[in-house]
């Protein structure tokens, strides 16, 4: 268990396994853990020490490095990153970086992005940022996964980075995702924009509700404008709220809102519409239904009308044949039924041979 489910209940699981001794690296917040318990902490590291855990190995480096012994910090460092310490990839590759001043040669620069690499893995807030970096001027794709993996670490440069990566028309959704949340995270720099761009995210939503609208379209296509409405709703109340937040200029700002709630209240009249051409689209589809249903009913019942007419026409004939004869049948047969002995050649010539006169009814 770790510190992002539930850290007291996992110190208390992890006191317990201190106190038989048993301790892994991948169970170990150890800073938390420095400043829960002091103790505890340094149970751990000592047991970390004597089982040659990766997380003391860093721990060993950070203290010689905080005391100026650079040489004993990174061969410390190396051992720790050598058994996968995710931190320890990290400083190294940084301490190697600032040690060149950035003019790194081809094998620095391919041990760096290793150690990078490594770190980055393991979801390294600060690693995830420097792949990203790394990778954002030819694979800018690759370098927002990155970015995001950072964020999520609640990472604020990489929120930062993300704001302005998707700071495009087409992905208006994904920058104010982030900025929302940098001033979630009391990051307040995006705060001055936020409202805006709430409200431009608005008007395009408003554009998907209500643009190229006709009345004969399907419910479900009025479901998905009524929902871009709905959320085009939504976002001018972020806009509003935030543009409240900023309120040095008490005047300029009530001025602001109240445009903004003008906007707000004819999407209200856009949704109502839509909702009212939803229903009557439903209405009409259902009316439809049935109109088809009725006329489908109608032609079952006008095949069996003359289904049932045939079989009338064929047993008078027949039994007109009995009573006058062949040519009469032949005769009636060809009344009734002269379209199907046109298109049947063995029919057509058996009734001309009982009848050479029945060529002028065929």
């Amino acid at each position: 268990m770790t510190k992002t489910q539930n850290p007291f209940i996992a110190a208390e699981w992890i006191r317990r396994a201190v106190n038989q001794d048993y301790i892994e690296d991948n169970l170990v917040e150890y800073d938390w853990f420095l400043a829960q318990d002091e103790a505890l902490a340094a149970r751990i590291l000592e047991l970390g020490k004597q089982r040659g855990s990766a997380f003391a190995l860093y721990r060993q480096g950070a203290d010689a490095m905080q005391k100026g012994n650079t040489e004993e910090a990174i061969a410390a460092y190396q051992k720790a990153a050598n058994v996968g310490n995710a931190e320890a990839c990290y400083r190294l590759a940084i301490w190697t970086a600032q040690q060149a001043n950035g003019n790194l040669s081809e094998e620095e620069f391919k041990q760096v992005l290793s150690w990078l690499k490594q770190a980055a893995q393991q979801e390294h807030p600060e690693a995830c940022y420097c792949m990203g970096a790394l990778m954002e001027k030819n694979h800018p794709e690759v370098a927002c996964k990155y970015y995001e993996i950072a964020a999520n670490r609640q990472y604020i440069p990489a929120m930062l980075k993300l704001a302005l990566l998707y700071d495009k028309e087409d992905t208006l959704f994904e920058q104010l995702f982030w900025m929302d949340r940098l001033v979630w995270n009391g990051e307040h720099s995006p705060l001055k924009d936020l409202p805006r761009i709430h409200m431009l995210y608005a008007e395009k939503l408003k554009k998907e509700a209500i643009s190229n609208l006709q009345s004969e379209q399907q419910p479900e296509t009025y479901k998905s404008r009524i929902e871009a409405c709905r959320e085009a709703i939504l976002e001018t109340g972020k806009a509003i709220f935030w543009q409240k937040c900023i309120s040095r200029q008490p005047e300029k700002n009530d001025k602001e809102v109240n445009q903004m709630y003008e906007v707000q209240k004819k999407l209200y009249v856009y949704l109502d519409s839509l909702e009212d051409l939803k229903h009557y689209a439903e209405k009409k589809k259902r009316i439809d239904a049935e109109i088809e249903k009725a006329e489908e009913e109608h032609a079952r019942e006008a095949a069996l009308y003359a289904q049932q007419k045939k079989e009338d026409a064929l047993r008078n004939a027949e039994m007109m044949g009995v009573i006058f004869g062949a040519e009469m049948e032949a005769y009636l047969l060809a009344r009734d039924f002269a379209e199907e002995i046109k298109e049947d050649p063995w029919l057509y010539c058996a009734l001309t041979d009982v009848d050479p006169w029945l060529v002028n009814i065929l």
